[in-house]
């Protein structure tokens, strides 16, 4: 199954590596949003029960039934301001997850206006954080991403969190990878390591799936493809173990697979993995976002160096609209939040 990422264990193209963190850094939010389910899923009233459904949901990553169900719960009176604060959160990160930029930073924001006056909620509002982070990563806002995630990695130090500062450490290890910056990155992944052995049981498989990924990318920047092939089968091995083959994270691990494997010479296994990850995407989040179309990109740079010239440049021509005509409807470069300037 290739190297294992445990609690003990020892430790190209730039708009690709940036469409690769985001896969990496939303297994780290699906692991907190299991958390938050298992501290209101005890509530009777419904609109509480409704909220750690919405929960769930995006545990299993389907986003589109989050939104239906979030929307309405962020502003139900039966709810606490914490409880609105979550259904905001939720809501924020399935929408940045099916492309809503837009909708997503609004979200976010209305979730930390509720959460930050309550030092009862330092932790909700250090989660909120960490998930805004992602969202202006995905954005490309590199510099507002990691001094919003340095923000959130405060309060969780500051709480003793010693999971929330392992995500955290992961995220700022994502962020320098995307900028090619190995040294960083390894530095932050060893104060990932450290702190996730201090977290005990707080940290499950999604978190050391998303580490191996992580390793797996740093290995790819190295020059090690051989390691980055284990460290990669192994994240899928254990994506696979909680959510089964048809997720859409072992979707995106099999796309590194696959790039890790032509990086080794290894075209026909590099081509079977691709294949099998973008039928995965487009089954799970369809085929109209971001990281879909960059996984098209993805899979045609093989099929080029494969000899499929032609299917190749079909596909490279179609993905290259497609992800083109996307930012241009989000506008990611027009609105920087007031909320994210205040924080870098």
């Amino acid at each position: 199954m290739g190297i294992q990422e445990t609690k003990d264990a020892p430790a190209t193209d730039s708009h690709f590596q940036k469409r690769e963190t985001k896969f990496m850094v939303r297994a780290y939010l699906l692991l907190f949003m299991a958390f938050m389910v298992s501290g209101i899923a005890s509530g009777k009233e419904n609109a509480q029960q409704e909220l750690a459904r919405a929960f769930q949901l995006d545990y299993q990553g389907q986003f589109a039934e989050v939104i239906e169900l979030a929307k309405p719960l962020t502003t139900d009176e039966a709810l606490t301001a914490l409880e609105r604060g979550r259904s905001w959160m939720v809501l924020a990160h399935a929408y940045q997850e099916v492309g809503n930029f837009q909708e997503a930073t609004t979200a976010y924001e209305q979730s930390l206006h509720l959460l930050e006056n309550d030092e009862s909620h330092n932790l909700d509002y250090a989660r909120t954080l960490s998930a805004f982070s992602t969202l202006y990563r995905d954005m490309g806002q590199l510099k507002t991403a990691t001094g919003i995630q340095k923000e959130a990695l405060h309060l969780y130090e500051q709480g003793n969190n010693h999971a929330g500062a392992a995500v955290a450490y992961g995220s700022l290890a994502e962020l320098a990878l995307s900028e090619q910056h190995t040294n960083e990155g390894r530095k932050y992944l060893a104060q990932a390591s450290k702190e996730s052995k201090l977290a005990a049981s707080d940290l499950d498989d999604n978190y050391f799936a998303s580490v191996c990924a992580t390793r797996g990318w740093l290995a790819e920047l190295d020059g090690n493809p051989t390691a980055a092939i284990s460290w990669y089968q192994n994240a899928i091995a254990l994506s696979e173990k909680l959510h089964g083959e048809k997720y859409h994270l072992v979707g995106w691990d099999l796309m590194q697979l696959g790039k890790a494997y032509a990086e080794a010479g290894d075209l026909g296994r590099a081509s079977e993995n691709m294949r099998q990850g973008l039928a995965i995407l487009g089954l799970t989040a369809g085929h109209e976002n971001a990281p879909y179309f960059a996984a098209e990109l993805a899979y045609a740079r093989v099929l080029d160096a494969s000899g499929e010239h032609s299917q190749a440049a079909e596909l490279r021509k179609q993905g290259s609209k497609e992800l083109t005509d996307f930012y241009r409807s989000e506008c990611v470069s027009c609105r920087i939040s007031a909320t994210a300037v205040s924080l870098k």
